[in-house]
């Protein structure tokens, strides 16, 4: 699961509008008393994929101004009490971890993110 929601151009460092851009949340942590994460913001999900990949070139001149592909546009680091995501306790498969991530973020944030639903 991911979500989409549209990046404007005065929110990143391409100065470019990114419609339905995906957002992801990666690297989550457990505490003794806290969850964290990072949501991610790329381009598109296919975007995320290549990330940290090598890039390469068939143009004749020159090369890729960035030998690694870096779409990361943009990044919010979320640290918060257990109880605040799972008042229930913290389920046991990552499915239902996530999702219950994304629902705290779209109801923490307010923003009007809506559901990807990724292939099995």
């Amino acid at each position: 699961m991911g979500l989409k929601l549209t990046l404007t151009k005065e929110k990143n460092q391409m100065y470019t509008d990114f419609i339905d851009a995906y957002w992801s949340i990666e690297d989550v942590y457990y505490g003794v008393t806290e969850v964290g994460w990072l949501l991610r913001c790329y381009p598109s999900r296919e975007a995320k994929t290549k990330n940290g990949t090598n890039t390469s070139s068939d143009f004749p001149i020159g090369g890729p101004s960035n030998a690694i592909v870096d779409c990361e546009l943009y990044r919010w680091q979320g640290i918060f009490p257990i109880t605040d995501i799972f008042p229930d306790g913290i389920p046991l498969g990552k499915n239902a971890q996530y999702k219950a991530i994304y629902n705290f973020i779209k109801a923490y944030t307010g923003l009007p993110f809506e559901d990807v639903f990724e292939e099995e």
